[in-house]
Order: structure tokens, then C-alpha cells, then sequence
């Protein structure tokens, strides 16, 4: 036997012995006894430049990592290095630890559990693949076809004294041991290339749990916001939320395959066991080269099993966040929708009943103590509305658009998604935008010295409907040769825009006996959705939501009494939104339009005409507003009047129903 073999053999015997004695020194601080062992085997060689990392997101066991040391192996098992004792945090999914070197040529390494924060050691992970990650990890090329024992050697021997390789122990040939050497090459090229395939599969795993654990958090919200009292209409949008998260967390769960990644991942640290085993029986005396390469073949028939069973993992499309960010948004509107207080439901008969008893008692008690006579004339003129005029129900907000509160004490909706036009009022926009002010192009933010003739809305790209009174008195301003006039489509209170269409220089349609004018626009709207003349029966109207969008104006600035009503230092002519109700007057006919009135055609010329009553705010200046169903945003009618004592009766606003125009046979001829 070669001298030099011998005497390198022994400097290697006493290193070994040192770096014991070292480790053992080290160890006395450190827990001598580790609760749990996890190696992998790679079967190449490797390098490491700078850090790895614990990924540990363990939600459905109890064990949770806390102390531990990480060791590096070269071929043979001869040990590289070993970090120090490292703490994981409690309760810390992913953290980053730091090498002091990098470490190269290793082939294996080892993670030592010494202590947890709580649970027990039997719900650990038993593959380390579940927890470790290293970082910008790259393999060291291969320099000779050496045997796995004989390249622990060349790593760990001075090159000076290594030039002639160790005469192989006896029992295999050097044909037969480098036949030997090739297929273990190629079955621990196979491994490999398995091991990284199984790598990727596992870390989409533990994404995945993250995620996971998201989804299950928002489903049990949803429930418990299924749970609670609700209107059955927001009931069943919540239902249908929880019912649609549900399916997709069904269709992307990936149990099945996580219990096929562990089977593959046990078979596959057997296999390398098992090509350990014989890597060991080809070094030892009298191996048959034969029965090696039998035993190869089986690892190798294991290998194209176990890439079959790989191969079949088939992973469910998963879900993104921004899918889960989406359902956290509906349900936190739905949420929103649940906790706004309802108002309290009132029936106006039982309202108008009690009045009534309380007048007729009032009326006994000052028959009997004062006189009939003397004491009930108070009484009468008090059953007149005495508001301020030129303000119709001011307890129904008139809201700007795009500002953060109403100009009034909130009503029945909720103010800031009416204000918004967002949620269920996003119907509104449509109608929102096609409204205008008739008058003239706003110029810089709106201020109290802007007026509005009226208000008027699109019904197709190149026509404005509006009341036929506001052409009355101001078309000789609108159809001015020099300055024409025309509708602005934002007007919209501190913003500072403007999206004005002229009106062409024609007289426009007079609609006999309603309060209707149609202009003609000198170019097309394109960019805004006309809102729609459709029929809709009136008789179904009583007692409808609705909203009246306008620009109201004073048409008196003199009367700060007037101004006061509505807001601190207003500004008027603005677009504005106002909630309210379709009600029958206590003077309504039988007709389906309830009431008659007379309208001002001019100044010279009345006539009189059907109309529906409403209680929604509006003021000078809304004349020409469309009046739209709440729910959807269809066009219920058109206002043009209202008293603050009607028929010396209640207050009303009055408004031209949809079905008077659709039925007026010169909307049809236009509309033809």
C-alpha cells in the first residue's frame, strides 16, 4: 500500500479527532440531545453563498419551532460546517437567517430540532422540504468520474499529495466500478431532478395554506354576517357572496394532493437510502458487480415509478389575491349595508288618523272651556304650511354631488353612497351625468353669483328636454344670436370643470298642453348615455322612491332667510340630488294623474294641466328636473312647479308623469 496513501489517512484520522474534540467543546452550551432530526440527501454536490430560510406555516398542527442548527455534509457524510443555535420566532412564517460563510461541496444536509415553543414533537413535519429553504442555491460541476468515497478524499487531501489516486479496495475491477460509478451518476441525476420537481410542488403548498387560511377567515365573517337580521333581498346577496367563495375555495383545494407530495416525498428519501446502502456494499470486499447492478435497476425501476406518480399530481387552478381582495370588498359593502340604522317604518294613515283625533280633541276641549268660536280660529289658519317660501319639505336633503355632507339632516338613505352615486345608487349615474344646467358654460368653480335658468336633461345625443315655462322666459337669452346658449353637463359644487353644449340657433319643440320644450343641440353628446323615454303605467307610482336630480337656485339672493334653510354661506345653481316620494294629494281626482294646475306658460299665456304630486326638495331653478325610480334609474317624470300650500292644502311638488309624455302623439311624431 502506498506510504503517502497511509500517512494522508492518518492527518485525515486526526483531524476528524480535533474537529470532534471542537464540536464537543461547542456542544456544552448547546442541547446535547436534538427532539428531532431532518436530513435530504442530494446526491451532488452544492453550494451555498449566504443564507437560508425557515418556512414555517404549520396551521392545522400544534408543534411550533423554536431552537434549532442547520449541518452541512460533503460525500461520505464528512461534516462541512454547522450554524450556530438559531431561535425561530413564535408564530413567524417565513424568516431569513444569515451564513457566516458560504459553504461548498456539500451533498446533504441536516436539520436539528432542539426545542419548540409549544406542542408536541410528533406533529412536527417529518420531511425537511416542508421547512427549510436555501437561498441562491447553486451546484458545484463534477471534475473527474471519480466514485462518491474517492471525490470525499480529493476534497478533503492536499492536491500535492493526490496525484496518484488510491488503488481501489479489492472485490470490483476498475471497469466494473466505473460501469458502477455511471449508473449511480445517472439514478442520482434522476433523484435530483425529482427532488426539484417535488420542491416546486411543495412550496405552491405552503402558499397555498396562506392563502387558505385568508379564504377560511372571510367565509366565517360571511357567515356571521348571513346570521343576523337582515332584509331578505341584502340576505340573499350575502348567501350568494358566501355560496361563491365557497365553491372556488371546493374546485382549489389541494388535500388530496398534499397527501400524494408526502407519499412522494417518503418514497423518495427511501430511495435514497437505499442507493446510500449500495453506494457503501460497492466499497466493501468482494462485492459482486452483478448483484449491484441489479439492486441499480430496482432503484432505477422505482425512480420511473415514483416520476409517474409525480407526474400525475395534477394542482386545482388556485385563487389570487386580488380575487380575495374583490370578496373582501363585496362583503365589507354588504357589511356596510347591515350595520347603516333603519329607519323606522311609519304608515301615514295611522299619522293622519292620530292628527286627526288630536285636532277633533283640541276642538272638544276649547268648545267646552273657551267657546268654540273664540278659540278655534288659531286653529284653522295653523293647518297652512307657514315654511319659508321657495323651499318645498327642507327635512329632505338636497345633496351636492361629490361633496362630503348633505345640505340638510340626513333622510330615510344613506347620505355619502347617494352623495357618491356608489352602491346600490350606482344605477343613478347614467341619469347623474346626462343632467344639466340650461343656461350657460360654467366658468371656474361655482360661486353665489352663477344662475340657473333651469335644468333640463338628454333624451338623445343631439336633444335636451326641458320645461316649456323656463323657454318661456328666458329663451330670448338661449337662442341669442351673438351668445347662445345651451346646457352644462357638471356645474358641480368646488370643482372647477365645465362640459357645455350649445343649442342650435331654432326654436325648440313646444309640446301642446304640457310644460314640455325640446331643444335641438348644434353638435352631438357623445359622451354621455341619454336617458330613456320609456311608458310606464302610472297608476303603480303611489308612494314610489324616487330622486330628483337639478340645479336649484333661490331666483331671490335678497333673501337670506331663504338661503339659510339649506346650508351655511350656500352656493346655488349647482347640481344637486334630492330623495323623496310619489304621494297622492288629499285633493286628488280619480284620474291617474291625481291633480290639476295651472301653469305659467309666459308671461302672458296659462294653461292648465294634469300632474303627480312628490315631496322631494326642489327650488327655483329645478324646473326641468328628471324625477327617477330609486331602484333602477328609469324616468318616472319630469318637475316644473311647486307651493308651499297646494289647493290650500299640504305642500307639494308637481311633476309630469312619464306616461303623459310617452302617450303624446308629438313626442311620437319626434321620436319618429
Amino acid at each position: 500500500m502506498n506510504v503517502k496513501f497511509w500517512a494522508r489517512i492518518r492527518q485525515i484520522l486526526f483531524a476528524l479527532i480535533a474537529i470532534c474534540f471542537a464540536f464537543d467543546a461547542a456542544a456544552q452550551t448547546e442541547p446535547q440531545n436534538p427532539l428531532k432530526v431532518l436530513r435530504i440527501d442530494y446526491g451532488k454536490a452544492y453550494q451555498l453563498q449566504d443564507s437560508y430560510s425557515i418556512i414555517y406555516d404549520n396551521p392545522s398542527q400544534s408543534a411550533k419551532l423554536q431552537d434549532f442548527r442547520v449541518t452541512f455534509y460533503g460525500p461520505g457524510r464528512i461534516k462541512l460546517t454547522e450554524t450556530k443555535t438559531e431561535t425561530h420566532p413564535v408564530n413567524s412564517k417565513i424568516e431569513t437567517y444569515q451564513l457566516t460563510a458560504p459553504v461548498t461541496g456539500f451533498t446533504e444536509v441536516e436539520l436539528s430540532v432542539l426545542s419548540l415553543h409549544g406542542g408536541g414533537i410528533e406533529d412536527f413535519p417529518a420531511s425537511i422540504g416542508e421547512i427549510l429553504a436555501l437561498n441562491e442555491l447553486t451546484e458545484v460541476p463534477e471534475t473527474s468520474n471519480q466514485s462518491i468515497d474517492e471525490d470525499v478524499v480529493a476534497v478533503n487531501s492536499n492536491p500535492a499529495e493526490t496525484e496518484t489516486p488510491p488503488a481501489p479496495p479489492p472485490g470490483l475491477t476498475a471497469a466494473e466500478r466505473q460501469r458502477l460509478s455511471d449508473v449511480k451518476t445517472d439514478v442520482a441525476q434522476r433523484l435530483t431532478e425529482l427532488r426539484e420537481d417535488l420542491s416546486k410542488f411543495t412550496s405552491e403548498t405552503y402558499l397555498r395554506a396562506g392563502i387558505q387560511e385568508e379564504i377560511d377567515a372571510l367565509i366565517a365573517d360571511v357567515s356571521a354576517l348571513s346570521s343576523r337580521t337582515v332584509k331578505p333581498d341584502l340576505k340573499s346577496e350575502i348567501a350568494a357572496l358566501g355560496t361563491e367563495i365557497e365553491n372556488k375555495a371546493t374546485e382549489a383545494d389541494i388535500s388530496d394532493e398534499g397527501q400524494a407530495l408526502s407519499a412522494a416525498e417518503a418514497q423518495l428519501s427511501d430511495i435514497q437510502r437505499q442507493l446510500n446502502d449500495l453506494v457503501s456494499l460497492s466499497n466493501a470486499d468482494g462485492a459482486d458487480p452483478e448483484s449491484l447492478l441489479s439492486s441499480l435497476s430496482d432503484i432505477e425501476t422505482r425512480l420511473t415509478q415514483l416520476n409517474a406518480a409525480i407526474t400525475a399530481i395534477n394542482m386545482p387552478d388556485g385563487i389570487m389575491p386580488s380575487q380575495i381582495e374583490g370578496w373582501r370588498a363585496d362583503y365589507l359593502a354588504l357589511q356596510a349595508q347591515v350595520n347603516a340604522p333603519v329607519p323606522p317604518k311609519f304608515d301615514w294613515r295611522i299619522i293622519i288618523a292620530a292628527l286627526l283625533l288630536g285636532l277633533v280633541l283640541i276642538w272638544l276641549a276649547a268648545k267646552f272651556f273657551f267657546g268654540i268660536k273664540a278659540k278655534t280660529r288659531p286653529l284653522k289658519s295653523a293647518l297652512y304650511r307657514t315654511e319659508t317660501p321657495g323651499v318645498v319639505f327642507p327635512a329632505n336633503p338636497m345633496l351636492a354631488g361629490n361633496v362630503s355632507a348633505p345640505l340638510a339632516p340626513a333622510g330615510k338613505l344613506a347620505a355619502a353612497q347617494l352623495q357618491m352615486l356608489t352602491g346600490p345608487y350606482a344605477v343613478l349615474r347614467d341619469a347623474y351625468l346626462a343632467t344639466g344646467r340650461i343656461g350657460y358654460a360654467q366658468e371656474g368653480i361655482p360661486t353665489a353669483e352663477d344662475y340657473s335658468f333651469g335644468t333640463g336633461f338628454l333624451v338623445s345625443d343631439r336633444h335636451v328636454i326641458t320645461n316649456r315655462h323656463v323657454h318661456g322666459m328666458y329663451g330670448h337669452y338661449l337662442l341669442d344670436d351673438t351668445d347662445p346658449g345651451g346646457i352644462e353637463f357638471i356645474a358641480e359644487k368646488d370643482k372647477d370643470a365645465s362640459d357645455f353644449a350649445p343649442f342650435k340657433n331654432e326654436p325648440p319643440l313646444l309640446l301642446t298642453g304640457l310644460d314640455i320644450a325640446i331643444y335641438t343641440l348644434a353638435r352631438p353628446v357623445k359622451n354621455r348615455k341619454p336617458i330613456a323615454l320609456a311608458p310606464k303605467e302610472t297608476d303603480g307610482l303611489d308612494g314610489q322612491e324616487i330622486v330628483v336630480i337639478g340645479y336649484p337656485d333661490t331666483h331671490t339672493p335678497e333673501r337670506p332667510d331663504i338661503l339659510a334653510v339649506v346650508e351655511d354661506n350656500p352656493v346655488f345653481a349647482v347640481k344637486r340630488l334630492s330623495q323623496g316620494q310619489i304621494f297622492r294629494h288629499s285633493t286628488d281626482t280619480d284620474t291617474p294623474f291625481g291633480v290639476e294646475t295651472s301653469v305659467d306658460e309666459d308671461d302672458n299665456t296659462r294653461f292648465t294641466m294634469a300632474a303627480i304630486c312628490h315631496n322631494a326638495s326642489t327650488m327655483g331653478g329645478s324646473s326641468g328636473s328628471p324625477l327617477l325610480d330609486i331602484r333602477d334609474g328609469t324616468l318616472l317624470g319630469v318637475h316644473f312647479a311647486g307651493f308651499k300650500v297646494f289647493n290650500r292644502k299640504e305642500a307639494a311638488n308637481l311633476a309630469m308623469a312619464i306616461q303623459q309624455l310617452t302617450s303624446s302623439q308629438a313626442i311620437k311624431n319626434w321620436q319618429t
